[in-house]
């Protein structure tokens, strides 16, 4: 699919050339590169994704401390699920130092998590719509990960690079110390999958 932005550049150095060149004149010089990256902001703010079907979302996610167990979180995407789930900020809010990674084999609904309710920050929806799935756990055992991500170290510290999850599998956030709560703030994005996104 040719880049939409490139379109939109081509066009706008042609109108600009067109009414900047002086009849009969030699052409002026292309203001586009200038012009268009701040336009190309304008396109790129969230609340125009509203009217496409994407829900912006938030969830401040907490597992409790447990003598001599790890806190997790995972963000878990059903199989059935027919969208994405891109996960655009994590911010640690606990000295626990957090490893973020892929999870192994780990689906929504098992023994020992706890579901966590998830909302949409767009008010306009009276009910929740999102599909990810948020569930805590304390586990002697750390939830293995296939692999990692990130790590954040200190209160505060922030992830934000997009992470993107597709149908039935799970983020994980988990503590690298046992006995110690686990708190974060997570901000995703989750709309339908276009034709050909998911294999």
């Amino acid at each position: 699919m040719t880049d939409f932005n490139a379109i939109g550049e081509f066009g706008l150095n042609e109108v600009l050339t067109k009414r900047l060149t002086t009849p009969g004149g030699s052409n002026s010089p292309s203001v586009a590169p200038e012009l268009f990256p701040v336009l190309a902001l304008e396109n790129d703010r969230p609340e125009w994704g509203y009217p496409k079907g994407e829900l912006r979302c938030g969830r401040l996610v907490n597992s409790g401390a447990v003598a001599g167990e790890f806190s997790a979180v995972q963000l878990y995407l059903p199989s059935t699920a027919r969208s994405i789930a891109v996960v655009h900020q994590i911010t640690s809010f606990t000295a626990n130092v957090m490893n973020i990674g892929r999870g192994v084999g780990i689906g929504g609904g098992q023994v020992g998590w706890t579901a966590a309710a998830t909302c949409t920050v767009d008010f306009r929806w009276a009910a929740n719509r999102t599909q990810l799935i948020i569930e805590t756990n304390d586990t002697a055992v750390a939830p293995s990960l296939n692999f990692a991500i990130a790590q954040l170290q200190q209160v505060d510290q922030r992830y934000d690079w997009p992470i993107i999850i597709t149908p039935g599998t799970s983020l994980i956030l988990v503590g690298s110390t046992v006995n110690q709560a686990l708190s974060a703030n997570v901000c995703w994005m989750e709309r339908g999958a276009q034709p050909g996104e998911l294999a």
